[in-house]
């Protein structure tokens, strides 16, 4: 009696710890980062008889979560992109609304400078005409100098953007860090709800710098950057810094702070959000900037070079 008594508590134990997992997987449906959890059921070793073996009923094994390795590398590979491409498609739309809106771009200033300028050619004795000109030269010089010094606020802005992500970055690597400390002195019998949130804030770095990740044997997870910058280390969490680029002291370049100093980082060394930043400066912003200068240097150049409208014929040039 007492052997299937105990069968039977051992089945309702065990279901009990399976009722509570399944609670626990429905209250954290709408959880970030929440992996469903499933009870393992192992039977317990027959007791041995003059008949045979006799079932003594089950035991919980394990809680297993359920998460694929792949899926998860996959995932924190899609998210560097997608925060890479977010970025900066949102910082270029900016530039080029910028240069194509008629309120904000040339093209109405232009159009209304060559016009007056088409006044005077038509009428070069016309004082007012003259105004016209000059007062469309200054406006359309005023609208290059605005452009130019928009495009200065967004290269201020994008600066402040890559400080700000950097130290978003550095708290999650030393999160990370913390959570592989946790996790590897619970051994085996780490939760899965601690590997979940370290999953989580993998996956929030590689948002904001890209991520690859390389499993260790005592449970704990290395991250490394897109370029194979080392972030986390075990338990020990690496820092992104900003040094002056040696060629521009007014912007700043990445680097990564070590016990020897701080070692700079090349732009493409870096993904996500971070690495949208980096290459809208350096190959929409710096380019764009480039070109509106040169225009206005070929336009002011242009202009002042072309020949002026002839002198109107008077009497004594129709006499001779």
């Amino acid at each position: 009696m007492s052997g299937l008594l105990s069968t039977g508590s051992s089945a309702l134990l065990a279901f009990q710890r399976a009722l509570g997992t399944v609670s626990h997987n429905v209250a954290n449906a709408a959880t970030p980062g929440y992996s469903r959890q499933r009870v393992e059921l192992a039977a317990r070793p027959g007791q041995p008889t003059t008949g045979g073996y006799i079932g003594q009923g089950v035991d919980v094994a394990s809680l297993q979560r359920l998460a694929d390795g792949l899926v998860f590398a996959r995932q924190i590979d899609s998210s560097g992109e997608l925060g890479r491409l977010q970025q900066l498609s949102s910082m270029a739309g900016r530039v080029d609304s910028l240069v194509s809106d008629p309120s904000t771009g040339l093209s109405t200033q232009w159009s209304a400078f060559f016009n007056a300028a088409d006044a005077v050619a038509a009428d070069p004795t016309s004082s007012v005409a003259r105004s016209q000109l000059l007062a469309a030269g200054d406006q359309l010089a005023g609208r290059w100098r605005s452009l130019d010094n928009q495009m200065s606020a967004l290269e201020t802005e994008s600066g402040q953007r890559i400080q700000g992500t950097i130290s978003d970055a550095n708290r999650l690597a030393g999160e990370i860090a913390d959570l592989n400390r946790n996790i590897t002195a619970a051994g085996s019998n780490a939760s899965p709800d601690l590997l979940d949130a370290r999953a989580l804030r993998i996956d929030q770095l590689a948002t904001l710098v890209g991520a690859d990740t390389v499993a260790q044997d005592d449970g704990s997870l290395n991250v490394f950057t897109a370029g194979g910058q080392a972030m986390v280390l075990g338990n020990q969490a690496m820092k992104l810094t900003t040094v002056a680029d040696p060629f521009r002291p007014d912007r700043v370049q990445i680097a990564l702070q070590g016990a020897s100093g701080s070692v700079r980082l090349p732009s493409a060394s870096v993904s996500g959000e971070l690495g949208g930043l980096l290459e809208f400066r350096d190959r929409v912003l710096d380019p764009a900037r480039a070109e509106l200068g040169r225009l206005a240097t070929v336009f002011a150049t242009g202009f002042n070079e072309a020949p002026g409208p002839r002198p109107a014929p008077t009497p004594a040039n129709r006499s001779r």
